[in-house]
């Protein structure tokens, strides 16, 4: 996106594990669609969006499993909260004693999802210490703000 390609195509410097000697390759670029395309061929299905990153499902009578792909709860467009609490009641009323928290691929978001999650599953009362944020930055330059994301704009100065 920040480094437009040449007729279509990446000059590549690499080193491979096996050898110590740079070496140069010429790539194609691909489309988004083409590259979506190939993912889904090579590894299956992909989510399309970030509430598919989400599931719950009873696997049988003793076990159920909770798909938790990214805490970016700003981005979903379920309500997360619910769909928790949703999950520990059924959990509950059947009975179910093991449950699969597959957090897998998940690379963070929002700390609140941590606590939530703390308050289903601890036998006792959770009490989380205060702290205090501090934060050390600079304003975030015009020309840099169209490839960042945030949900709080207030990060940008």
């Amino acid at each position: 996106m920040l480094f437009r390609p040449n007729k279509s195509t990446y000059d590549l410097v690499f080193k491979t594990k096996d050898k110590n000697e740079l070496q140069k390759a010429r790539v194609n670029c691909v489309a988004r669609a083409e590259r979506f395309a190939r993912m889904e061929m090579k590894y299956g299905k992909q989510p399309a969006t970030l509430d598919d990153l989400w599931n719950f499902k009873i696997l049988n009578e003793n076990t159920a499993y909770i798909k938790l792909g990214t805490f970016v709860t700003n981005k979903l467009t379920i309500d997360w909260k619910k769909f928790l609490a949703s999950a520990f009641d059924e959990i509950k009323s059947k009975n179910i004693p093991n449950l699969i928290l597959d957090i897998r691929g998940n690379e963070g978001g929002d700390d609140e999802v941590n606590l939530i999650l703390g308050k289903f599953l601890a036998n006792k009362p959770i009490i989380f210490p205060e702290y205090k944020q501090l934060l050390r930055y600079e304003k975030v330059s015009d020309d840099v703000r169209p490839y960042l994301n945030t949900w709080d704009k207030s990060f940008y100065d």
